[in-house]
């Protein structure tokens, strides 16, 4: 893959357990997860995890766990990445459904941020029209900056 070692070091900002050169990463795909130790243990644990989320929103009534999906406004496209770690690496290693919607703009029409909704698996359609939902309710001009 011509572009791995152009991007490996934005993503080992966020996934810090990624070997340091392409040819490690690469190296990893050669063994299916399911025929390695390490990807078993690995596999056993994400889902003993996931079923103790689903079990505790299920014992409490929620459809869906909402964070913000950054803990900064939004970059734009011609800015520098900030290298920390953010939420979205936890949802992407579970598996779990995710969408993110903006929240509020700023004077110059530009998002405040953006909400996450993290749903439990195959509850995908039920976290579209969540997120669908809220991206309909109008901003309020009180949430922009004075």
């Amino acid at each position: 893959m011509k572009l791995l070692p152009l991007v490996l070091p934005a993503y080992r900002r966020y996934y810090t357990d990624l070997p340091e050169k392409a040819e490690d990463v690469l190296a990893m795909s050669d063994v299916p997860y399911e025929a390695s130790v390490e990807g078993l243990a690995y596999a056993q644990r994400r889902d003993a995890l996931v079923a103790e989320l689903q079990a505790f929103c299920s014992s409490q009534g929620l459809d869906a766990m909402i964070w913000p999906t950054l803990g900064h406004q939004a970059p734009q496209a011609a800015d520098e990445w900030p290298s920390r770690q953010t939420p979205l690496s936890f949802v992407n290693r579970l598996g779990l459904p995710e969408v993110s919607t903006p929240v509020g703009l700023d004077p110059d029409g530009i998002p405040l941020g953006n909400i996450s909704f993290v749903g439990m698996p195959f509850t995908d359609f039920d976290l579209l029209a969540l997120a669908h939902v809220f991206e309909q309710m109008p901003y309020e001009e009180s949430c922009l900056p004075a």
